[in-house]
């Protein structure tokens, strides 16, 4: 497969990986094989970090740092968009932990969190 194809591809599964999030987030309760997709999804994600980093092992750590700064950045923006449309609110389930992770990695680079 040539780089415009695989390009394509990766194209078409970001959008069909998008259209299953907002799937699931309408739902109440998980559909069947949910647990077998993210299975499937994390063993992508392990092929992926190790198809970046096996060009040079030097850059193992760099390459996770990046990947995860990069997951992180995607689930915080998508955080942002929930609170500012109230989908996400102070007193929905799990918010509170994760306040309180951010505002230990804010704590820990010196930086107190406003307000």
């Amino acid at each position: 497969m040539d780089d415009a194809g695989l390009s394509s591809q990766i194209r078409d599964l970001k959008d069909s990986l998008r259209a299953i999030a907002w799937e699931l987030r309408r739902r109440k309760d998980p559909p069947p094989g949910l647990a077998e997709f993210k299975s499937a999804i994390d063993d992508v994600r392990s092929n992926l970090i190790a198809a970046l980093t096996t060009s040079d092992s030097q850059s193992y750590e760099a390459s996770i740092w990046r990947f995860r700064a990069n997951r992180a950045l995607g689930l915080f923006q998508n955080l942002v968009a929930d609170v500012v449309d109230g989908t996400v609110t102070s007193d929905t389930e799990g918010f509170g932990e994760c306040y309180g992770l951010v505002t230990t990695i804010l704590e820990h680079f010196g930086r107190k969190p406003e307000g």
